[in-house]
């Protein structure tokens, strides 16, 4: 019996972690509000919000698995860093993006509109470390 519960038990626990990191996103913005338009790029910071026409909101959420080759440095490939993103519509369902600065996917669907990733800042240099809160996003919504 054990054999049996201890697998449905351990899907349990991690659906209520899962359901509880996504809840915990801000709806409202802890971080910069930004003014952006339809159409033109934007920079956001990590933890801040962009407001955009049709009600469309941007919450750059942060970078993560930044391997991107530093400015100081020759590398064979030029590497990757993974931005996540939330969305939404006129206050509708939040949609999470993980869009990439190098492999696919750059740009993301979303309630008829194109999010797409333009550029992530400041570039890495091997001398320096960044941290969580030093990433601006440079994205664009069509």
């Amino acid at each position: 019996m054990y054999r049996r519960l201890g697998p449905l038990l351990l899907s349990a626990a991690l659906a209520a972690c899962a359901s509880a990191a996504d809840s915990s996103d801000p709806i409202e913005p802890e971080g910069t509000v930004v003014d952006a338009r339809l159409g033109q790029t934007f920079r956001l910071k990590a933890g801040g919000i962009a407001r955009l026409g049709d009600g469309i909101q941007v919450f750059f959420r942060g970078a993560s698995n930044d391997s991107r080759c530093p400015s100081d440095v020759t590398c064979v490939w030029s590497g990757d860093a993974t931005l996540h993103l939330r969305v939404t519509a006129g206050r509708a369902d939040w949609t999470s993006l993980e869009l990439h600065t190098h492999v696919l996917p750059h740009a993301g669907d979303f309630n008829g509109h194109v999010l797409t990733v333009v550029d992530l800042k400041p570039y890495p240099k091997s001398t320096d470390r960044l941290s969580a809160g030093d990433y601006v996003a440079v994205l664009r919504v069509d």
